[in-house]
């Protein structure tokens, strides 16, 4: 699960999202989604 997890993240990198711990160590990651101006609303 945490290769997955660290895959998805680096795409995402890649993808220019900002991950707020800059990767992962574990499973879980928090994503910024401000910079695609995505709110949550």
């Amino acid at each position: 699960m945490i290769a997955n997890a660290q895959i998805l993240a680096t795409v995402l990198l890649e993808e220019r999202a900002q991950l707020v711990s800059g990767s992962t160590d574990n499973h879980l990651m928090l994503l910024v989604v401000r910079t695609w101006d995505l709110t949550g609303k």
